[in-house]
């Protein structure tokens, strides 16, 4: 089953993409996926890309104020941030993937059908 990319990203506030989170598991509280990014990307994307080969890169990424809002408006809450993976190039521009860890409440933002799927 296809996911829409129904979730909109964040940094400090600015849309600056989505994502269908087509990966999750939820006993682990993780969702990730690729990421499309939008015209605000550009203003993180070379501070994102500086953190790609970091071994803590949601750490690292922090400053960027990330994060993500249902269809329905609502901020999913993370207890281990958010995070992006920028690998892409100008032969792979789809190479973006985000990922949440340690997700609130999955439930209630995934919907009682979230299944394993990672």
């Amino acid at each position: 089953m296809k996911r829409s990319a129904g979730f909109e990203v964040f940094s400090h506030g600015n849309p600056i993409g989505r994502t269908a989170f087509e990966h999750r598991d939820p006993p682990m509280g993780v969702a990730f996926g690729r990421f499309l990014p939008g015209p605000g990307y550009t203003s993180i994307q070379g501070a994102v890309r500086r953190t790609l080969r970091s071994a803590d890169r949601v750490e690292d990424q922090k400053p960027l104020g990330l994060s993500v809002r249902t269809e329905a408006g609502l901020e999913i809450h993370s207890d281990n941030g958010v995070s992006i993976a920028d690998g892409s190039t100008d032969f792979d521009p789809d190479d973006i993937e985000i990922e949440m860890l340690g997700v609130s409440d999955y439930e209630r933002h995934f919907g009682r059908g979230a299944t394993s799927d990672a």
